[in-house]
């Protein structure tokens, strides 16, 4: 073969080779940001869930709260200038709520807190007669000479077993009271606790 054939054959080898290098096919390399995010940490909801009160049906002779029966007093006295005359401690709506009435010389006033938070959630005032203001100052509530709650609670329970779902300071025909509402495996029953000594004195079933 004489020079010139084989430069032309190795040209043309080398153009082959090129070719084929041209044909090849490159993948492309995804870009970092099409990966997929990590899964999240289990109990990790990507945000803060706002805590829940105490749930309506729990037994109130086993439940403390933020807020206590003299707490709502003081809250009270606090929001308006008189006497406090009933004190209650029930469901309201969504959730357990200490409601105050209290009485000065020509009006009542009510508010009522959440047991849980100590929150102010209502408060309203009425005019009342004098024979009413009267009437309803009778019972004045002074912590100091009453037993607490958990006290009324525990002898309504001993002489009504059960739950208790409610209780309220009040008078009385002239006598400050606990009544205390529990649910028997009958119904409900209100047992009515006098509120300085304890003693039972009437259950309503």
């Amino acid at each position: 073969m004489s020079k010139s054939a084989r430069r032309i054959a190795a040209a043309a080898a080398i153009g082959s080779a090129l070719l084929l290098t041209g044909c090849s096919v490159v993948k492309p390399v995804p870009p970092a940001d099409t990966q997929q995010p990590a899964d999240p940490a289990p109990g990790d909801q990507g945000g803060t869930g706002s805590g829940q009160g105490t749930p309506q049906g729990t037994d109130l002779a086993g439940a403390t709260f933020e807020m206590s029966w003299t707490d709502a007093l003081d809250a009270a006295a606090e929001q308006f200038a008189g006497d406090p005359v009933s004190l209650a401690l029930e469901w309201k709506r969504s959730g357990f709520a200490y409601t105050v009435e209290l009485v000065n010389d020509t009006e009542s006033f009510e508010v009522r807190f959440n047991a849980d938070t100590g929150e102010l959630v209502e408060q309203q005032a009425e005019k009342e007669s004098a024979s009413d203001i009267a009437e309803k100052r009778l019972g004045i509530i002074k912590p100091d000479e009453l037993i607490d709650p958990a006290a009324a609670m525990a002898a309504a329970v001993a002489a009504e077993a059960g739950p208790v779902t409610e209780w309220e300071i009040d008078d009385e025909n002239g006598q400050l009271t606990y009544e205390v509402q529990i649910t028997t495996g009958t119904g409900d029953a209100d047992v009515r606790v006098d509120a300085r000594s304890g003693e039972i004195l009437k259950v309503d079933r």
